[in-house]
């Protein structure tokens, strides 16, 4: 084993126009006048902070934006492995959750439909 990733998906059902700008690619127009049709715009960055490696997803499907978070931790033995899942799970959704409110200003509602 070399690496592990830690993944969290989220979901925004009524993305608000300041999220949607995030998609514009100039290129859009070209391609739907050369007859493409784009049925999805991804957004893939690779984020760096302190020791903490993030791979970002954004995708829209012209109804939702999903977010992709993929935390990784390069692990050169089996303890690197356990440490770096069992130490910073939590920690680490709760990063996740934080940058969706810090950067893109949305709120995670649980399931049950409580705002955290």
């Amino acid at each position: 084993m070399s690496a592990v990733g830690i993944n969290f998906a989220f979901t925004e059902p009524d993305p608000p126009p300041e999220l949607l700008n995030v998609f514009n690619f100039p290129d859009g127009p070209a391609l739907v006048g050369a007859d493409w049709d784009v049925r999805a715009r991804r957004v893939v960055r690779r984020l760096a902070h302190d020791d903490t490696v993030l791979n970002l997803t954004l995708e829209f499907d012209g109804q939702v934006v999903t977010f992709e978070f993929n935390f990784h931790a390069d692990t050169p033995t089996n303890a690197d492995a356990c440490a770096a899942v069992n130490a910073r799970a939590v920690g680490l959704r709760d990063d996740a959750v934080r940058l969706l409110g810090d950067v893109y200003h949305l709120q995670l509602v649980e399931e049950n439909g409580n705002h955290e």
